[in-house]
């Protein structure tokens, strides 16, 4: 994966926007699943789970389309439709860890807006 500030935004002055690889690197830190967990064919319990949320935190975040997430991941993009569905009903309800997870990668994400992407490479 390319290192959060390579992309050509952050040296022309704009907005930072987080890349779909930045989003599975702050799910990764967040939820201590290796990132080759999260994009690989894993399917227990915490690593299906720490894919949802990137995936939904890629769609909040980066803006980007599911054929796009879902490329990224090997996966069709009904599967990141319902990762997006799914963790967005259960941050919506309150729902226990998943709602704390979620809210930690979008705070780590928007930090990474905040301030100079260069910094933390």
């Amino acid at each position: 994966f390319p290192e959060i500030g390579t992309t050509l935004d952050c040296y022309a002055g704009v907005d930072y926007v987080p890349t779909i690889h930045d989003c599975i690197k702050q799910t990764s830190l967040e939820c201590g699943i290796p990132v080759k967990d999260i994009t690989g064919r894993k399917m227990s319990r915490e690593e299906t789970r720490a894919r949802q949320i990137a995936m939904w935190a890629a769609r909040k975040m980066a803006d980007k389309s599911f054929p796009q997430i879902a490329r990224v991941f090997n996966r069709d993009h009904t599967t990141a439709l319902h990762a997006y569905r799914l963790i967005e009903d259960m941050h919506n309800r309150n729902y226990g860890i998943y709602r704390v997870l979620a809210r930690g990668v979008l705070c780590r994400l928007d930090r990474l807006r905040k301030t100079d992407p260069l910094l933390n490479i």
